[in-house]
């Protein structure tokens, strides 16, 4: 009955909805959302298609290919939104609308500055910017999810001792 009232998308909205206000979030739920694997993977499908965009010439037969290319590059794009979300909450878990909010001021800078520079550069300049940034930006991810791990397992390691110290006291 409820079935044929809402699409899929609202019940699943809803889910969430009601699992989140139920779960308090903390810094170690977030962590462990974050994995190593899924930017690395990310990278490397950005990676692969930029190589594909700097080696291909479009032709209108090609359409198929570009449309695989929007694809993939959107699938690695989501990939790197919910892994950068991840570790935003994680690191900042206690000024949320503060991080969120300048992470879009600098998402709306970055696409300013993407703008103005379109029609200076040439686009093998623009296609290695975007590799670099991009691998820069993994490697930086890697090492911040490195610090972020180590500071919850010694955050939960001091918690786990203080209890043992109430318990034993």
């Amino acid at each position: 009955m409820v079935s044929g009232l809402f699409s899929n998308s609202v019940k699943v909205h809803l889910i969430l909805k009601t699992k989140l206000k139920h779960s308090a979030p903390s810094s170690t739920t977030h962590a462990r959302h974050f994995e190593r694997k899924f930017s690395i993977s990310a990278t490397v499908l950005n990676l692969g298609c930029l190589v594909a965009m700097v080696h291909w010439d479009p032709t209108k037969e090609h359409r198929y290919f570009l449309l695989g290319l929007l694809g993939i590059w959107g699938f690695a794009d989501g990939v790197w939104q919910s892994q950068t979300n991840s570790l935003i909450s994680a690191v900042f878990a206690d000024r949320y609308e503060s991080a969120f909010g300048c992470c879009r001021v600098w998402q709306g800078i970055s696409d300013l500055i993407v703008f103005l520079l379109s029609s200076v550069l040439c686009m093998i300049h623009k296609v290695a910017f975007i590799a670099s940034a991009c691998s820069l930006t993994t490697a930086c991810l890697i090492v911040l999810e490195i610090v972020v791990r180590r500071r919850t397992a010694r955050a939960s390691a001091e918690t786990n001792s203080a209890i043992e110290i109430q318990v034993n006291a």
